[in-house]
């Protein structure tokens, strides 16, 4: 403890001993004293929430060589992923969703141009909801930064609460470049109401 210690303990002793002698009192009479409104609990059911969430969706990094099948050296036309969206699964979830806006933005540096597919699968192969993108070329030096935001109301987002997974596909649109990457991240921003019932 430095010389400066004693006295750092000085204003907390004298506001706890003041805080007993005056204002517990005083905070006390007033919860003795206070009036509190009749409540009526059946008003919950006119309650309304309007919540929004946002979730991270798919983040990925294609380099050029990956279209390249390392076991046989061919050209492989199109690379693909699947992913669960279990969030969507809860029945509560798929009914109180209004509205959703996905965004999508990739960035290449690459020379060539790529069609995305972003499809929305309920099972293995059934598709809910897809949307195509273009990507344009950009290269190493001057990446090319291409922004989506795709937003989906009634009817169509119930399609996309049916879903359980979503899947990615990527095809390149020429002459498989020797360098760069395709890089994508998404997010997804859902709108609810949620009522008192």
């Amino acid at each position: 403890m430095t010389e400066y210690g004693p006295h750092l303990y000085l204003p907390i002793y004298c506001f706890m001993k003041n805080f007993l002698r005056y204002i517990l009192p005083v905070l006390l009479l007033s919860l003795l004293f206070s009036c509190v409104k009749d409540t009526d609990f059946d008003q919950l059911q006119e309650v309304v929430l309007s919540p929004n969430i946002e979730v991270n969706l798919l983040f990925f990094e294609i380099n050029s060589n990956e279209f390249i099948d390392p076991a046989t050296g061919i050209a492989r036309p199109v690379l693909s992923d699947v992913t669960d969206i279990p969030f969507l699964d809860d029945s509560d979830t798929q009914e109180g969703i209004l509205k959703a806006d996905f965004l999508y933005e990739f960035e290449n540096t690459t020379s060539i141009d790529y069609q995305a597919t972003i499809s929305f699968k309920s099972g293995a192969s059934s598709v809910m909801y897809a949307l195509d993108i273009l990507v344009p070329a950009g290269s190493i030096g001057n990446p090319q930064t291409h922004v989506v935001i795709d937003e989906i109301d009634v009817p169509e987002i119930y399609q996309i609460t049916q879903a359980n997974k979503i899947a990615v596909s990527i095809d390149p649109m020429g002459q498989l470049p020797t360098d760069g990457s395709l890089k994508m991240r998404s997010k997804a921003t859902f709108y609810f109401e949620i009522d008192g019932q």
